[in-house]
């Protein structure tokens, strides 16, 4: 015992040097056979005997992991007294808490396996220990534990399954569920009726009473959490049981009164909360999952919806009587919201079918939007938010149904009825969310708090979200919030790509208006989701409202940016003159802020804009009902106004700059310094300028394509072809005069960094521009579109390009690729339509050469002298080239020829050399984004580029990587991979014969440098297991392509020594199989398809080196060696499915020596369940190589297999794991359902011998 005391002592203190040591003794004796009767026989120390609280632990850990593994291995006698013990020690109620969970864990897992004598036996003991008032808690933890315990093994299936159980066990595990459910069910419901009826008189007396009704609520919340367990998959449990629904809401609902009838501030008043928000949760699980008929439905929802009010009123005196000192999170808000999301989400459709219902649903809703201000906190107005978007989200079903019922216009009429009676209510609460943004439009009454007050500060906000996000969890609620969360880390991810990419030197910093993550920036993403989704629906009333914010902010922005480049010119002018601090922009931070978040939101809008009446002039805007709808006017009005605010703003930031400049000559100044240490209002006004132009793109995708979509088919006022022409210009205008800005020397002193998202986003503006020639459905009149190219401001944009392309330091990589595609666009796209006989393809190709030839010229420039370009120019110049070629994927075959000759066949031969520089000195980066441009050509233009070409230049870049040595990252290796992968996949199979061999060596080659330990040494950021996946994908896909090629031809011994050091390298001595291959490999005779197929011929050395790495991959895979990531495996196995789906591989002789090792290593792969996200492709794989020979499978493989992979198992368990797959052949559903079954078995039966 001293010896277990020091052991359990080390292995608690977290500092202890033989901690690990300590633990792994532990788990040693816990596998020990006599631990078992060791546990027991400590949990049954006598009264006198105190035991230790660690060493208790720890005993209860023995029992729980003994019967969790060894239960099914116990003879009966020994179960029997084992489950003695066990219910003795978790049933005790002097036991402490942890010794009754973790035992009743252990007594529902045994009850889940114990034979069909023993479960009624379990039954009734369960039923005594809950009549013992005693024992009664404890039988209540007992019940709850076994119910979901229970539950998770009921809903296995064979995907499911995870070895926790036998799956003979199954059915009978279903039955006792079916069984234990209804009985846990009444028995709860019968406990809470009772503790009803005494939990308010215990409340009220307060004194001696405490301590009673701190039981009775402990056990009324356990009573709760049982009961929520057991109707995790009810159905119509209630009802098939005789208890109403109705009446089990209004059970529930008692408890919710306890959170009221706690006296404030006594020791149960916390209790009596959790309890009532047990009671709600549970509420919300039976709405969620009630699967009632009409009536049911109506008598449950007759209760529920009262008591839903009168719990509004209750959440409300809390809060009166708390005097603002509750905690924001309150249990108790926190499970109402859940409830109310379930409930509109899963019960709204039935309320409505009834008048009277949904009139108390309308109440409902009115007492939502008073209680989401009451507290005026921000937490409770986002937390209220989630119901309304359930609510939302049923009322958006309205307008299919709309058009389902065109034919019932009664049916209609109600429809159209509703939502004119949620419309009200969306309505105020749209109202009261715009007034929080507090940016500067009217509003009907004071806002309960404005943005402005939240904290600003970085992560202020984490936990704000993660407590929305629990709100909602698990019900539909819960989906959305996850969605929303997963595109939030998608935006992240795209900023994160966006910013890796920028080449100007510190243009990562000073990035949002709002702090990431800040109380600001929360509650401002979660108020954008709601108005975008409002507006969706309610977009006639709702716009408006959102031009009205944006007309005010538009008139303080333009202020603000005037009276900061007023301050700054005159700070500058005085500062020659005497010394004095630089003027503050921190007042005009609300200003900047407020037209940042009014943007968010009109970019929102952009779809909504109708094109009507866009030639018309613009009615008055007005915040009443009695206006007009929106028209096409409000939008070109909107565009218009942004366009001139984005010139006035950037009027400003060049006044500053220049003031910056002349500064300079006194002393020096930056950016920060001119803004009087004001950095954040600093950059406030540059992202919301930015935005601007962002906002500016927006609308020109949605309204300005859709106006001009309009004209086309005859649909607009034919004078609106005035107006779209005057928007057009005006939005290649704006961003004209940006883009000629930034690449101005004015910007050099610091400014150019702090404006990198309005550079990105000016640029991309001209792409939704430019890209309105590109849908089939536009023929844009020529005086749209067709002079653009020869306008001043295409001109000036064309300057800009040239001066960002040879000097990477101006723009941003993003920007100048959105340059450059915009360019292209207007330069080979925007031209009138013509029949092909009248193309001009001089004219086009003219233009097209004023954007190509500066890519051209420094490539040439660069591969002429290698190393002499500036840092930077060779990478930007081929991510511009490669953003170009990939936008003509499918183009008309005259465009692609213009950009074939006028850009791709030049600049190959220059991007083939320059990859060769580049990898020899070491610059990957320089060289990725050249292989990237080299496969995007041959991708969009194999016809023009011809299959000879092609061919020598990458004959010569494979010499070049062979010689050059290996690339630390592997990065160009892969694309090279992917490279010749593409190129080996088109044409016939004898296309490209000539690039076969060496493009197959040096992929071997890729894998065994990527499996040498020099590699792991010198790897910076570099997946090796991916290299050689990928490296192996690219193998298998060249035999598949080039198959009857490749049993024609010689290959080289050195692929073969390229394969057998990987192998060696990888897994130390090479698989036993490459022996085989070898002699497959040297073996001579006749040529052709037969002979591969037979495994004799040069030709079948290629195949046998990639078949021994193939196998080395996978063995080295299930040995963990290294544990390979799901996508790896994946990845590999598609390409080795589509080559037996090509060339049935696995029936040649040359495949029989692979067979066996790599089926047995991908069955070790589905035991050793480290790899389950790639169990689908695996079991396909099996399938198809058992299908391959059934017999030796069956008969033969499988049980070696058994035998080596559990060499102590029993001859009985042996029995069952063989005849799952049974003796004759199998259909893929019915191999992959026994396949998992036996892999369950398997892992059940290894731990119970472990």
């Amino acid at each position: 015992m001293d010896r277990l005391n020091a052991l359990l002592a080390a292995a608690h203190d977290p500092v202890h040097p033989g901690r690990a040591q300590a633990e792994a003794e532990l788990q040693q004796l816990q596998r020990d056979p006599e631990a078992l009767d060791w546990a027991l026989s400590a949990l049954q120390a006598p009264p006198g005997a105190p035991l230790d609280a660690a060493i208790r632990f720890y005993a209860c850990s023995v029992a729980e992991a003994a019967v969790a593994r060894r239960w099914v291995r116990l003879p009966a006698d020994q179960q029997a007294a084992v489950r003695t013990a066990l219910w003795q020690a978790a049933v005790d109620p002097a036991a402490p808490h942890f010794q009754r969970s973790k035992l009743a864990a252990a007594l529902a897992h045994a009850a889940a396996l114990d034979a069909a004598d023993a479960w009624p036996q379990f039954l009734s003991n369960l039923s005594a220990c809950l009549a013992d008032e005693a024992r009664r808690e404890a039988g209540v933890d007992l019940l709850g534990t076994a119910v979901e315990h229970f539950h998770s093994l009921a809903q296995a299936t064979s995907v499911g399954l995870r070895g926790k159980v036998p799956s003979a066990a199954l059915p009978a595990i279903q039955q006792r569920y079916r069984e234990l459910q209804p009985l846990a069910a009444a028995t709860l419901c019968s406990l809470l009726q009772q503790l009803r009826a005494s939990l308010p008189q215990a409340l009220a007396g307060g004194g001696s009473s405490g301590a009673a009704a701190a039981g009775l609520l402990s056990l009324a919340g356990k009573a709760l959490r049982g009961l929520r367990a057991t109707l995790a998959d009810a159905n119509r449990l209630p009802e098939q049981q005789g208890m109403s629904s109705a009446a089990v809401v209004d059970l529930l609902f008692a408890f919710v009164a306890a959170a009221q009838l706690a006296p404030r501030g006594s020791g149960s008043e916390e209790a009596a909360v959790a309890v009532a928000a047990a009671a709600l949760d549970c509420t919300a699980d039976l709405c969620s999952k009630f699967l009632g008929g009409a009536e049911a439905s109506n008598q449950m929802l007759e209760v529920l919806l009262p008591k839903l009010q009168e719990t509004c009123v209750l959440v409300q005196r809390r809060w009166a009587h708390a005097g603002g000192g509750l905690d924001p999170e309150d249990p108790l808000l926190t499970a109402f919201v859940r409830l109310l999301v379930q409930f509109f989400s899963t019960q709204l459709s039935n309320a409505e079918a009834t008048p009277q219902l949904a009139a108390q649903v309308r109440g409902l809703l009115a007492a939502v939007v008073g209680l989401s201000t009451v507290r005026r906190s921000p937490v409770d107005l986002l937390l209220f938010l989630e119901v309304w978007h359930a609510v939302l989200g049923y009322i958006s079903g309205f307008e299919e149904q709309l058009w389902e019922l065109e034919d019932d216009p009664a049916a209609a009429g109600r429809i159209k009825a509703a939502v004119a009676a949620y419309k009200e209510l969306v309505i105020a609460a749209a109202d009261l969310v715009l007034s929080t943004l507090s940016l500067g439009g009217p509003a009907a009454a004071p806002p309960p708090f404005v943005v402005g007050a939240l904290s600003s500060a970085p992560g202020s906000g984490s936990a704000m979200e993660d407590w929305l996000a629990s709100v909602v969890a698990g019900g539909d609620g819960g989906m959305e919030g996850e969605s929303q969360a997963e595109a939030a880390a998608a935006q992240g991810d795209e900023e994160g790509e966006e910013e890796d990419e920028l080449l100007v030197p510190g243009a990562a910093a000073g990035s949002r208006a709002l702090q990431a993550d800040s109380e600001q920036d929360v509650y401002v993403r979660h108020a954008e989701s709601f108005l975008a989704q409002a507006m969706g629906t309610f977009s006639s009333e709702l716009l408006p409202r959102v031009l009205l914010q944006l007309q005010a902010c538009s008139g303080s922005f333009a202020a603000a940016c005037d009276a900061a480049a007023a301050r700054v010119q005159a700070a500058a002018a005085a500062a020659g003159q005497q010394q004095q601090a630089a003027p503050s922009l921190d007042d005009q931070l609300p200003a900047f802020r407020g037209m940042d978040v009014c943007l968010r939101l009109l970019m929102r809008c952009g779809p909504l804009f109708p094109t009507r009446g866009a030639a018309e002039p613009a009615a008055p805007l007005a915040d009443n009902e009695g206006m007009g709808p929106i028209s096409g006017a409000h939008a070109v009005q909107t565009l218009r106004g942004l366009c001139q605010l984005a010139a006035a703003w950037l009027r400003s930031v060049q006044a500053m700059a220049a003031a910056t400049a002349a500064q300079q000559a006194a002393q020096p100044s930056t950016p920060a310094h001119a803004a009087g240490g004001g950095g954040a209002s600093l950059h406030a006004m540059l992202l919301a300028g930015g935005r601007l132009h962002k906002a500016i793109g927006s609308l020109t995708a949605t309204f300005l394509s859709q106006l001009v979509m309009a004209l086309v088919h005859g649909t607009a006022d034919p004078d609106a072809a005035a107006v779209a022409q005057e928007l057009v210009l005006c939005v290649l205008s704006s961003a004209a005069g940006l883009q000629q800005a930034l690449v101005s020397p004015a910007m050099d002193l610091g400014w150019r960094p702090l404006l990198h998202r309005a550079a990105v986003w000016g640029a991309e503006s001209l792409v939704s521009l430019s890209s309105i020639a590109l849908s089939s459905a536009l023929k844009p009149p020529p005086a749209l579109l067709g002079a653009l190219w020869s306008s001043q401001q295409a001109q000036v944009l064309l300057r800009a390009y040239h001066a960002a392309l040879t000097n990477p330091a101006l723009l941003p990589l993003r920007a100048s690729r959105a340059l450059g595609l915009s360019l292209s666009d207007l330069a080979l796209r925007s031209w009138p339509a013509q029949p092909a006989a009248q193309f001009d393809a001089s004219a086009r190709s003219s233009a097209f050469a004023s954007v190509a030839a500066p890519l051209l010229q420094l490539l040439q420039a660069a591969a002429a002298t290698p190393g002499a370009a500036p840092a930077g120019v060779v990478q930007q110049a081929a991510g511009v080239a490669t953003t170009i070629v990939q936008s003509y994927a499918g183009s008309p075959k005259p465009l692609r020829s213009i950009v074939a000759s006028a850009l791709v066949s030049p600049v190959l031969p220059a991007a083939v050399e320059l990859v060769r520089a580049e990898r020899a000195s070491g610059n990957s980066k320089a060289a990725a984004a050249l292989l990237r441009l080299l496969t995007c050509s041959l991708e969009v233009l194999p016809t023009e580029l011809g299959s000879e070409t092609v061919e020598q230049l990458l004959g010569a870049l494979v010499q070049a990587f062979a010689a050059a040595g290996g690339d630390p990252t592997f990065e160009s290796d892969l694309l090279m991979t992917r490279l010749l992968t593409l190129v080996l996949s088109q044409g016939s199979a004898h296309k490209h014969r000539t690039l076969l061999q060496p493009a197959l060596q040096y992929m071997a080659g890729v894998y065994a440098r990527a499996s040498s330990p020099q590699a792991a040494a010198a790897a910076v950021d570099a997946d090796l297991a991916h290299v050689r996946a990928a490296s192996l994908a690219g193998l298998l896909s060249a035999l598949r392509f080039k198959w009857q090629a490749l049993a024609g031809s010689s290959v080289k011994p050195a692929m073969a020594a390229d394969a057998a050091a990987a192998a060696g390298a990888a897994g130390g001595a090479a698989h036993p199989l490459a022996a085989s291959l070898q002699q497959h490999a040297a073996a001579g005779g006749a040529s052709g398809q037969q002979q591969a197929a037979a495994g004799e011929g040069p030709g079948a050395a290629a195949i046998t080196q990639v078949l021994q790495l193939l196998v080395q991959f996978f063995t080295s895979a299930a040995a963990m060696q290294p544990l390979l990531a799901a996508a790896d495996v994946r990845l590999v196995l598609e390409e080795l499915y589509e080559l037996q789906v090509a060339t049935k591989l696995y029936s040649l002789p040359l495949f029989r020596p692979a067979w066996a090792p790599l089926t047995e290593a991908l069955l070790a792969m589905l035991l050793s369940r480290l790899y389950t996200a790639a169990q689908d492709d695996l079991s396909d794989s099996l399938f198809a190589l058992a299908a391959a020979n059934w017999t030796e499978f069956l008969l033969g493989l499988l049980p070696r297999f058994v035998d080596g992979w559990l060499p102590g198992l029993g001859g009985s368990e042996r029995a069952v794991l063989l005849s799952t797959l049974g003796q004759s052949d199998l259909d893929a559903h019915a191999f992959e359902t026994k396949l998992r079954l036996l892999v369950n078995d398997a892992v059940f039966f290894e731990a119970a011998n472990s």
